[in-house]
């Protein structure tokens, strides 16, 4: 399972995040992969609002040992604990760390938490973006 991770709180733009993530998890699952979204799989897209913030914790640390593989989606640079939290505790699990980042984001202070970047410049990349991911996520997609 590929567990992609992503700023949530301080995002200007929830209903764009939602449609790159579905497009991200629409590319593994291709794959015959599945993918594992927090803000899909725990809350329905916003639908459960009122859910345990400790119980989210644990479910998200469930997933993260169960993962094959993290990518980590970064679209805007306003700082995230979550995401922080996720990608450190991913490294100590010794996850596979994929940072796919827009391109006019400044990730200086990710890079050093992650195995690979991989960047886009405009959000219709998205959609082909497979082709700048790298081989090992893709092989571990098809297996």
């Amino acid at each position: 399972m590929i567990y992609i991770a992503y700023k949530y709180s301080n995002n200007p733009d929830k209903k764009q995040l939602k449609k790159h993530l579905e497009t991200l998890a629409s590319i593994f699952e291709s794959k015959g992969q599945p993918t594992f979204i927090l803000f899909r799989d725990k809350k329905k897209w916003g639908l459960k609002s009122h859910t345990n913030k400790l119980h989210s914790a644990i479910f998200m640390l469930y997933k993260l040992l169960f993962a094959t593989q993290i990518v980590a989606y970064v679209d805007h640079e306003a700082n995230s604990p979550g995401l922080d939290f996720e990608l450190k505790y991913a490294r100590l699990l010794g996850k596979p760390i994929t940072l796919l980042a827009k391109s006019s984001v400044n990730i200086s202070k990710l890079e050093s938490k992650v195995d690979t970047v991989v960047t886009f410049d405009t959000y219709r990349e998205l959609n082909q973006i497979e082709t700048k991911l790298p081989k090992p996520l893709l092989a571990l997609a098809q297996a």
